[in-house]
């Protein structure tokens, strides 16, 4: 039985994207650093520092001992994202110590607890009445499938951090299915 987390349908993305933003500005920035920049919603992002996001660069920095790869990684952080990480959550006035995720709904000393965001992801989620195959990792599957109407799959493999080509290709399938120009249109 397959329990991936599923990508969003467009409509209800927005659904949530309303809801979220309105009640937990700080849920729709760990939805959007999944969105934007594949960062994982486990260790990855509640571990996340402000001294590892570089805004003037646009890269975030995965310290080896919380990626699952067990590497030091750099990510891209995508333009439109880099504006709102400075114009809306304006990180750079933070202490660079802290972590981006914590307690007190905003940037601080002590990180979030393992399983708070995706708790807090599912009490939207199901007060909306949305199928409960949508999880908080839905957002890095979304993002991926969205990327890859734009973005070479090359480019994708690097910015979603898999090993292989081969491995992207089959990740974007599993989640968004086998496409043909071809069979669309010709059939």
């Amino acid at each position: 039985v397959d329990f991936a987390a599923k990508p969003f349908l467009r409509e209800d993305r927005e659904l949530l994207k309303q809801e979220i933003l309105k009640h937990d500005p700080q849920l729709w920035l760990g939805c959007l650093f999944q969105y934007y920049c594949g960062i994982r919603p486990g260790e990855e992002m509640r571990s996340l520092k402000i001294k590892q996001i570089d805004l003037y660069n646009g890269t975030i920095t995965i310290n080896a001992y919380h990626a699952k790869s067990s590497r030091t990684e750099t990510v891209l952080i995508p333009k439109q994202f880099v504006t709102i990480l400075k114009e809306v959550y304006q990180l750079q006035i933070y202490n660079k110590e802290w972590y981006v995720f914590s307690k007190n709904g905003g940037p601080g000393e002590k990180r979030l607890g393992k399983n708070n965001m995706r708790l807090r992801f599912n009490t939207i989620r199901d007060n909306l009445g949305l199928m409960k195959d949508y999880k908080f990792y839905s957002w890095k599957h979304t993002g991926a499938c969205d990327a890859e109407e734009k973005i070479p799959t090359s480019h994708l493999q690097k910015h979603f951090r898999h090993k292989s080509l081969e491995y992207t290709q089959y990740y974007l399938e599993q989640r968004k299915g086998w496409k043909s120009d071809y069979v669309i249109n010709n059939y």
